[in-house]
């Protein structure tokens, strides 16, 4: 039997197949991307998946012979970068959270009840000492009312509900890679520490994952096709109006934008 993933329902999912290519069979379904996925016995494949939210990824085990899953994983956190070791009975990747960078963890699968075990200490301990603001994640509907988006506001250290402040809102180079989940940003750390200095400053600071993101299924990543520029800022300029719906705390007459560095 052959495995495989496919965006063939809209969404990236598992998929199996006999090797006379007979008995073709989609093994998980629903509005949720399966990111990374592998054997570990003729039996059970180990896979990673957002069904809990396009913000986080958790690890489930699939059991081909009833299609049952089982979840692994059930604690809020961002994992990324699998790899399987030579007997397929450990599994080690990258977690993070939104004040902690990414450690490497594994997963035993020889233990009747697989726990993440801790195994690199790579954030010098002085790194805590910083008082981190957390981000608010948020999920809401574009103008359309039918798009879900994710964003990300970050509020002023001092936030008073009661005062207008002015914001900057980050745009993430290269519209397909998803940068707004429940984890230290891997591909914007330096810029994730600036909006960090900006919060300590007075400022608000909004991300969207734009149409165009990864993790939002092929419609959501394809919908700019041949109309670049459209849906995107239309998505940014509706993340700043729920925030004026459920807050009003931002200047509109002070928006600015932050985009990637450059060396």
């Amino acid at each position: 039997m052959l495995m495989f993933t496919s965006e063939k329902d809209g969404w990236n999912h598992i998929y199996t197949v006999y090797g006379d290519a007979t008995k073709p069979r989609q093994r998980t379904i629903g509005a949720s991307e399966v990111p990374w996925a592998d054997w570990i016995t003729d039996r059970y494949i180990i896979f990673a998946s957002t069904e809990a939210d396009p913000g986080e990824r958790r690890i489930y085990r699939l059991d081909l012979m009833d299609d049952s899953m089982w979840e692994i994983t059930s604690k809020t956190a961002f994992r990324d970068g699998f790899h399987l070791n030579r007997d397929r009975k450990r599994l080690i990747y990258e977690k993070s959270y939104w004040n902690r960078p990414a450690d490497l963890y594994a997963l035993n699968f020889e233990s009747r009840q697989p726990s993440e075990t801790r195994i690199t200490e790579s954030v010098p301990a002085r790194f805590y000492d910083i008082d981190w603001q957390q981000p608010e994640y948020v999920r809401f509907l574009a103008r359309d009312d039918e798009t879900p988006l994710s964003m990300t506001v970050l509020r002023p250290a001092d936030f008073d509900p009661d005062e207008t402040y002015p914001a900057v809102v980050f745009v993430h180079g290269a519209g397909s890679l998803q940068n707004v989940y429940k984890g230290w940003s891997a591909s914007y750390p330096r810029e994730y520490m600036f909006h960090q200095y900006l919060n300590q400053h007075g400022y608000v600071v909004i991300e969207v994952d734009y149409r165009h993101s990864t993790g939002y299924g092929r419609a959501f990543r394809e919908d700019v096709t041949n109309w670049m520029g459209h849906y995107e800022l239309r998505d940014i300029v509706d993340g700043l109006d729920y925030v004026d719906a459920h807050g009003g705390y931002i200047d509109r007459d002070k928006v600015g934008r932050s985009s990637c560095f450059t060396a």
